[in-house]
């Protein structure tokens, strides 16, 4: 089987995850009358939008996280809307994905969104969270705050935007501005090279 047919069968296997089984599979139930805010991941107003795909336990998204912490608040200062999309590839990754939610409910403060995802990264990377009694344990531990919530129409949302966009791996970042092409960069070089250039234009450096 070729490269690109392996990968195809790898999406394929994704978007029928995120379609079938995104959902509350023994996961705490949502505080009763608590309404489900829309678009609860994405951060800031626009008109440009970041829209960054990862996976908790992906190495590579690992490894580009520290430089994400730089990039994305300055981003999202000088106006860029921030959406992010959680991708499960890894089978634990709807459960991270779902107290990342809960998390945002609770605070939506990009500066705690950005230590949300941190704190996830970090647990995801010592793989001994696996139930959402440890998660709500480890999540305690550092004083992150929790707001259930119904997220299956996110999760519909999330698989919506990996079809419109035909996003293959993690991470990935498309960029949409007015007027313009989309900008679609990937991996580990691709990424900062992109936002880096992107941030340069938005200072209005040459």
């Amino acid at each position: 089987m070729s490269q690109k047919d392996t990968l195809k069968r790898i999406v394929t296997v994704i978007l029928f995850v995120l379609s079938a089984s995104w959902g509350f599979n023994g996961c705490l139930p949502p505080q009763s009358g608590a309404e489900e805010p829309r678009e609860i991941y994405a951060f800031g107003s626009g008109p440009a939008e970041l829209l960054l795909f990862t996976d908790y336990f992906c190495p590579p998204c690992q490894k580009i996280e520290p430089y994400l912490e730089v990039a994305l608040p300055e981003l999202h200062r000088a106006g860029v809307r921030i959406t992010f999309v959680d991708m499960p590839i890894h089978d634990k990754t709807q459960l991270y994905a779902r107290y990342f939610l809960y998390a945002a409910k609770a605070d939506a403060s990009f500066e705690e969104i950005m230590r949300v995802r941190r704190a996830l990264f970090d647990i995801a990377k010592a793989k001994k969270v696996k139930t959402d009694q440890e998660m709500v344990g480890a999540l305690k531990e550092r004083a992150i705050k929790l707001s259930f919530l119904n997220v299956q129409s996110i999760f519909d949302q999330w698989s919506g935007s990996i079809k419109r966009f035909g996003v293959e791996s993690t991470p990935t970042c498309i960029v949409t501005r007015p007027g313009r092409e989309n900008l679609t960069l990937s991996g580990n070089r691709g990424i900062p090279e992109g936002l880096d250039k992107l941030r340069k234009e938005l200072r209005g450096s040459p």
